[in-house]
């Protein structure tokens, strides 16, 4: 049995739950045990109701704060998945595996910052729960090791999180690279449902659309045999054919002479509307590749949310 997932089941009941309780705000993950005692909720939770945060009131749908003048650039032809230029806060970040090492040793916390309900579908046994809010006002963890952990795609948010708490005073934070992504696939299984953990490594135009200015995102459009079509030269542009080990190969070369430019490339799988998007995982279900997300709904649902965010805004009336 692998020695992390070992140190996991045996710990998950008494790890800091002192202390959280105390604290308020926070969530505990411990053992699988409310999830036979939650009635009529198909999401696994643990969290003591003493404890839980209150749910977020729902808010209507808002253009996102951009000029109109980004949008209608992005619209033009070859700008859509145009490589941003800024770069990852590299200090800030921990491997997987050494984040695992120091979670298994008791060093260090996991602070989970996604919302309550995707913490309860699915989290990293042991750890915690809370807003960055929050987070910031735990005086007595400023001298703890912190781990920062979302889904693995949300760069920009853990990483102004990470400068923030150091400038307060928080001695030891990091984020992990990744996220719950890259810690399934090399550090050890998630609990909590398994079927809302098959989405995890999909992103959102939205979700892109907020991180789409970082250099290392490597978008690769998925293609039938003799698509002749060209979003943008920046694009990697391969043919999905029966071939899985010449498609893998040409992803891993790509991969790897961009490495050599000093950045490690996520990897953004793009179709037309998202169809190729299982066939794919299939055939890099078992490589070293790491770090790869598929866009939802494809080319077409991210030039929807541009144009949707542009009539939005020109709707907004100029501030007085």
């Amino acid at each position: 049995m692998n020695p992390i997932i070992s140190v996991f089941d045996s710990n998950r009941q008494r790890q800091w739950k002192f202390v959280l309780c105390v604290t308020s705000g926070l969530i505990l993950s411990t053992t699988g045990n409310a999830e036979g005692n939650r009635q009529n909720n198909s999401y696994s939770t643990d969290t003591p109701r003493s404890c839980a945060v209150p749910l977020s009131s729902r808010k209507a749908s808002k253009p996102v704060q951009m000029k109109p003048t980004v949008f209608s650039q992005l619209q033009t032809s070859g700008q859509l998945f145009k490589r941003g230029t800024r770069k990852r806060q590299t200090d800030c970040y921990i491997s997987a595996q050494a984040a695992g090492k120091q979670f298994a040793a008791k060093t260090a916390f996991l602070i989970d910052l996604r919302a309550r309900q995707a913490f309860q579908r699915y989290r990293i046994p042991g750890s915690l729960n809370m807003p960055a809010h929050t987070l910031k006002t735990k005086t007595f963890l400023k001298s703890r090791n912190l781990i920062l952990v979302n889904e693995g795609h949300n760069h920009k948010t853990l990483e102004t999180l990470c400068l923030n708490l150091r400038e307060a005073g928080f001695s030891n934070v990091s984020v992990l690279h990744g996220g719950l992504n890259q810690w399934r696939k090399q550090v050890a299984p998630l609990q909590g449902d398994l079927l809302a953990q098959r989405n995890l490594d999909e992103i959102t135009p939205a979700q892109f659309f907020q991180v789409r200015d970082y250099a290392h995102w490597l978008v690769v459009k998925i293609s039938p045999p003799n698509d002749k079509q060209q979003l943008s030269s920046e694009l990697l542009n391969l043919s999905l054919s029966d071939n899985a080990n010449a498609f893998v190969k040409q992803l891993t070369a790509a991969v790897a002479k961009r490495t050599e430019t000093g950045v490690s490339p996520y990897i953004l799988i793009v179709s037309a509307r998202g169809e190729h998007e299982l066939k794919v995982k299939a055939m890099l279900r078992n490589t070293e590749l790491m770090n790869v997300f598929y866009l939802q709904g494809g080319v077409y649902a991210y030039q929807q949310f541009i144009e949707q965010q542009a009539a939005m805004l020109a709707r907004v009336p100029a501030a007085q």
